[in-house]
């Protein structure tokens, strides 16, 4: 598994490279991210999906439905569309994606969801920095991560050390 998030994270995304494939690489790495990521007990019971929310991203939400019904430590992934700010399904998230068309919106999300088991993830710049938990940044000619390890251990998850390993770590 591990040596599937590297292969992402190493995976050429050029300035000028295909938009769908880049979509692609960060729709992989957010399915992976919920791989080495751990939530506090009972929040998610034997038999519940895992969510994967996103705000602001129809592409990458279009691709994760190919993942949906699939299975992470046998919860079947569910993907949910949400309409930015006006929308409340919050509460079934375990995991949010706020993509760039949501970057004017992020703090109030942010905000809505402070310290709630949710892994936020987002390609905003300076969204680590800004509160969110895991930032997709694009280093050279690869996607990498930075991540605010002190909001998700203050929203109860633990990211497992094989993640931790591979990234830039903000406090």
């Amino acid at each position: 598994m591990i040596a599937m998030v590297l292969v992402l994270i190493t995976y050429p995304v050029s300035a000028g490279s295909d938009i769908s494939s880049e979509y692609k690489v960060k729709a992989a790495i957010l399915v992976n991210l919920a791989k080495f990521t751990e939530w506090p007990r009972g929040i998610l019971a034997d038999s519940a999906p895992l969510t994967i929310c996103l705000v602001g991203e129809p592409i990458m939400a279009a691709l994760l439905t190919e993942v949906s019904g699939k299975t992470i430590y046998n919860h079947e992934i569910k993907v949910l569309a949400l309409i930015a700010a006006a929308d409340h399904g919050f509460g079934s998230c375990q995991v949010l994606f706020m993509g760039l068309p949501a970057s004017a919106q992020a703090e109030t999300l942010l905000n809505k969801i402070m310290d709630r088991p949710i892994l936020t993830v987002s390609d905003i710049p300076g969204f680590a920095r800004q509160g969110g938990m895991i930032e997709l940044v694009r280093k050279d000619d690869h996607l990498g991560f930075d991540i605010n390890l002190g909001k998700a251990r203050k929203a109860g998850l633990m990211l497992r050390a094989q993640l931790l390993a591979l990234a830039k770590i903000i406090e």
